[in-house]
C-alpha cells in the first residue's frame, strides 16, 4: 500500500515539476525570485518580451528608481528618467533629447561619473553651444591636424540683423575695400563680424 502511495506521488510531484518548467520556458515577463540566465534569441530560445511601456511607468525598470527604466512608443525606444518625462527617443533615424540636456564629458580618466568640465546643448533653434558643462558658461573649440572651421556662405541681402555681436559668417557677395569697414553688396565675397551691432567685412 506504502509503494503504491509513494509512487502516486512520485507521479504527481513529476507532473508538477514538468508543468513548471514548461511554464517557465514559455514565459515573457521575469519571474521575481528566479536566478538570471542568458537569454538566447533566433532559433534556439524565443526571446524576452515586454508590455510598451510609458514614461510615466517603464517597463523595464528598477526596483529602487521605477520611474528610471526604458519604454517603447510608437516603435521608438525612450528613456526615462524621473517625473514621467521621456529624456531620450531613439527612432530609426535620430536619436532625441530635450532642449536643456547636456552631453558632456567628466573630468577622470575612464570614469563617466566624475564631475562635468566640457559639454555641447541646445543654446536656441539652430545654435550649438560649446561649454564647460554649465548651459551659458561658454568654453572654447579647438581644431588639430589641419581641421578647419567651414562656414555656409549668405548674401548680403540675407546677412541677419537680429545676431548677437561676435558671429561671424562669409558672404559670397560682399564687398570690403579695406580692414574692418562696413559691409555692402556687389562684391566677390568676404568675411563678415558682427560688432558692435553693424556687420564689418574683412576680405
Amino acid at each position: 500500500m506504502m509503494n503504491r502511495l509513494a509512487i502516486v506521488g512520485y507521479l504527481a510531484f513529476a507532473l508538477v515539476a514538468v508543468s513548471l518548467v514548461n511554464r517557465l520556458a514559455a514565459q515573457t515577463q521575469p519571474v521575481a525570485g528566479l536566478t538570471s540566465t542568458a537569454v538566447i534569441a533566433g532559433t534556439t530560445g524565443p526571446p524576452s518580451l515586454f508590455a510598451n511601456g510609458s514614461a510615466a511607468a517603464p517597463s523595464i525598470a528598477f526596483a529602487a528608481t521605477p520611474g528610471l527604466g526604458l519604454f517603447n512608443s510608437s516603435g521608438s525606444l525612450g528613456i526615462a528618467v524621473s517625473a514621467a518625462v521621456p529624456r531620450f527617443f531613439f527612432t530609426t533615424t535620430q536619436l532625441l533629447q530635450g532642449s536643456t540636456s547636456i552631453i558632456g564629458w567628466s573630468n577622470t580618466v575612464g570614469d563617466a561619473s566624475g564631475a562635468i568640465d566640457t559639454g555641447i546643448t541646445r543654446n536656441a533653434a539652430g545654435v550649438v553651444e560649446v561649454n564647460n558643462g554649465t548651459a551659458g558658461q561658454r568654453a572654447s573649440l579647438t581644431t588639430n591636424n589641419g581641421g578647419a572651421i567651414i562656414h555656409g556662405a549668405v548674401t548680403f541681402a540675407t546677412l541677419n540683423t537680429n545676431v548677437a555681436n561676435g558671429t561671424q559668417v562669409f558672404c559670397s557677395d560682399c564687398a570690403a575695400g579695406a580692414i574692418d569697414v562696413t559691409c555692402t553688396g556687389g562684391g566677390t565675397g568676404a568675411m563678415a563680424f558682427r560688432i558692435n551691432g553693424v556687420w564689418r567685412c574683412l576680405s
